[in-house]
């Protein structure tokens, strides 16, 4: 029973890393590196970071499953712990990409807020949705595994259908709701509202620093996959 409801679902994996993706881009934007821990994360490298450390245990995950399967009480010992240790590694990770997506919302040094840009409002609102959702999953599954066969989490069915499926067709439904792709598409010369309006709150940065005598640290230009333009009196600043 562990084995089948531990597993990894596609529908999991592709909503945490659409929220990687996501954040990525918007970071991409805002042209910022953020700090974690004891490194700065750049931002092109943000989403390839998390998606890299999803693939790492899903493959420690299908390892451990693997020795689950082995008709030895030693081995199935060891593939549950190796699972178990892959589910929280998992957890830490995702935990770091909740505090990145806290700073870069939170910090006005990013420029996503709702005041400096109203336009990517909806977009945290999916993304803390998800999150939500994803972490009592995560959460559920961790807790699932730490018990024994016998034990009230797994021999009650219930438990699985509210805190492992229900929380999947959600989190499905607020990215099929929202849809990431309308809310930030970036079609023709011009630009989203939401990248515009970090376009302006950076400039403001870039003045206000040059006013100063300072340099915006890790201050890009804005940028655009549909050739935006930088506004001229950027240009002058930068």
């Amino acid at each position: 029973m562990h084995s089948t409801r531990g597993s990894e679902t596609k529908l999991t994996s592709a909503a945490r890393e659409t929220d990687y993706l996501v954040v990525g881009r918007v970071l991409r934007k805002v042209g910022k590196p953020v700090h974690i821990i004891c490194f700065w994360l750049q931002p092109d490298k943000l989403a390839k970071f998390f998606v890299a450390s999803d693939i790492c245990c899903f493959f420690l995950q299908a390892s451990g499953g693997s020795l689950m399967a082995i008709q030895e009480e030693d081995m199935q010992n060891l593939g549950k712990a190796v699972v178990l240790a892959s589910l929280a590694i998992q957890l830490a990770f995702f935990s770091a990409f909740t505090y990145v997506v806290t700073l870069i919302q939170r910090n006005d040094e990013y420029n996503c807020s709702h005041k400096q840009a109203p336009a990517l409002t909806p977009v945290f609102v999916c993304l803390w949705i998800t999150i939500v959702l994803l972490y009592m999953r995560n959460i559920f599954r961790t807790i699932e595994f730490a018990n024994d066969r016998g034990s009230f989490v797994v021999t009650h069915e219930w438990l699985f259908y509210a805190f492992e499926s229900l929380p999947i067709f959600l989190a499905v439904l607020a990215l099929t709701s929202f849809h990431f792709g309308r809310l930030m598409e970036c079609q023709g010369v011009d630009q989203p509202r939401w990248m515009a309006q970090i376009d302006a709150a950076n400039a403001t940065d870039a003045a206000n620093a040059a006013d100063a005598g300072k340099t915006v640290i890790g201050y890009d230009a804005p940028h655009c996959e549909d050739k935006a333009v930088v506004a001229p009196a950027l240009k002058e600043d930068v």
